[in-house]
């Protein structure tokens, strides 16, 4: 569905991810309840679907920088 908004866990994005190919952005909070962190999220999607675009949001103490951690 175009343009549709799923509010979902990291852990499901990568279910819906693998189930939806039409998918092209994932725009994530960089604090996430669960084992994967929005920077976590993005570095999966960037390795597993390279020609979509993730896009990290958020306030939280940095550990590291997004551009750091997306190996820029």
């Amino acid at each position: 569905m175009q343009g549709e908004a799923l509010p979902v866990a990291a852990e499901n994005a990568v279910d819906i991810l693998t189930k939806r190919p039409d998918i092209r952005i994932v725009i994530t909070d960089i604090d996430m309840p669960a084992s994967l962190d929005g920077i976590a999220l993005a570095r999966l999607v960037r390795d597993r679907w390279p020609s979509n675009s993730s896009y990290n949001r958020g306030n939280t103490t940095p550990r590291f920088s997004s551009a750091d951690a997306l190996g820029h």
